[in-house]
């Protein structure tokens, strides 16, 4: 399997003792803590890693990867471990009866009234029209959290989107047996997931994914029943989403990319069927670049990252932003400048720019105390697709010629 040698040392002033990790492919933050906790008896609660990142230093995420030397923090010392350090990313499958088993302990843990006293008061912000209903399931994470604790803390997961990830892994072998997916629509059914307490007219705007966002975000599956997310789940198979960190060195926090089409074709198998789907439609209509430098990706920011102005590389493209998740369920937030003009992002409405003008993101800070914010707090993701600027031409559109200077459009 192939593995990544980077360097690591505990996070303190001064000169420090490094050691080798050698990462296996797919191994994360959350690997590399479980693997210290082993060697050094240290509870993987007080464990975390932080990165330099545009030279500032962050903390990151579970399921984030480290790219170069990375620190840690809550040793005192590695100068006993060994030289060189093995991570292998670990995701256990389960077998039919462990995975009914850990399907009942959730039942029961959503069957319990103060959890469902919980899940009905958040259920009402729906009901009464001031959150989307589109967005359920992304926020649903957060108040089905405290309930999943104990259980995922009993099958041996983080109660975080990383953990979910990988419970949701383990079950890829069996998911598709009657008796689990009989227990997975009771789950659902707990979680309010068939929608069942909405009026009708809502109940099949929330259940048709022709109005559902485009392409659902890949880290934050909860629901497994639905077609789309078993597929892209399929499409995985018993690996993490390949998210890597932007490494253009033009920004501070974190900002994550998942490439969807790159280089002429699709980069990645984490798209469910109807993203690509509706890529593929985008590509076919003549106005989406289909070759480099076009692309179609994901793009996350959490709270208080930033990117510096930059320019594009070139500026007979324009560049598509479709939110697919704003923070805190929020349904419009501001943040990007193009040109010295500040305009909003609004959820699942594209905004459409030239990022051959200088540009840049400033999101604000976070407001959350959490070592660990969830992710549908903190993040903005969007869909980014790269589109033919107007004036070219279909010389230009077919390749056959290269944007040269002109006193007309003022194409270079």
């Amino acid at each position: 399997m192939p593995t990544k040698s980077i360097s690591m040392q505990v996070l303190k002033r001064g000169q420090q003792v490094k050691k080798t990790v050698d990462l296996a492919e797919g191994a994360t933050v959350k690997d590399v803590v479980s693997k210290l906790s082993q060697l050094t008896g240290t509870s993987k609660s007080s464990l975390f890693v932080a990165e330099v990142r545009n030279l500032d230093k962050v903390r990151l995420y579970s399921g984030e990867a480290p790219t170069g030397t990375f620190e840690v923090g809550g040793l005192e010392t590695i100068e006993d471990l060994p030289e060189v350090i093995h991570v292998e990313h670990q995701v256990k499958a389960l077998g039919l009866q462990e995975s009914l088993q850990l399907l009942d302990d959730l039942i029961v843990a959503y069957k319990n009234a103060d959890f469902q006293a919980s899940l009905s008061r958040f259920q009402q912000s729906f009901l009464d029209g001031q959150t989307d209903i589109r967005q359920y399931s992304v926020l649903l994470a957060d108040v089905a959290g405290h309930a999943q604790e104990p259980v995922f803390a009993k099958w041996g997961y983080d109660a975080t989107t990383s953990g979910r990830m990988d419970m949701y892994a383990a079950m890829l072998d069996v998911q598709n047996m009657e008796e689990v997916r009989t227990k997975q629509l009771e789950v659902n059914r707990l979680l309010g997931q068939t929608f069942e307490w909405l009026p009708e007219a809502m109940s099949a705007v929330a259940k048709d994914t022709e109005h559902a966002p485009l392409c659902p975000l890949p880290l934050l599956y909860i629901d497994l029943s639905t077609r789309v997310q078993k597929e892209a789940a399929q499409k995985r198979r018993s690996r993490p989403v390949a998210w890597q960190p932007q490494g253009e060195g033009l920004h501070s926090g974190v900002w994550l990319k998942l490439e969807i089409w790159s280089k002429g074709g699709f980069a990645a198998d984490e798209a469910t069927p109807e993203t690509e789907a509706a890529i593929s439609a985008a590509m076919d209509t003549g106005e989406a670049m289909t070759s480099a430098p076009g692309r179609a990706a994901l793009s996350l920011l959490t709270l208080g990252a930033t990117i510096m102005p930059h320019c594009g590389p070139t500026n007979h493209r324009l560049r598509l932003h479709l939110p697919l998740l704003l923070p805190g369920g929020a349904q419009r937030m501001s943040g990007l400048t193009v040109a010295g003009e500040t305009r909003d992002w609004e959820l699942h409405r594209c905004l459409v720019f030239d990022d051959s003008f200088e540009h840049e993101i400033r999101l604000p800070p976070s407001q959350s105390g959490e070592p660990e914010p969830s992710l549908a707090q903190e993040a903005r993701v969007v869909l980014l697709l790269d589109l033919w600027h107007p004036d070219a031409d279909e010389n230009l559109r077919s390749g056959s010629s290269k944007p040269v200077a002109s006193a007309e459009n003022g194409f270079s």
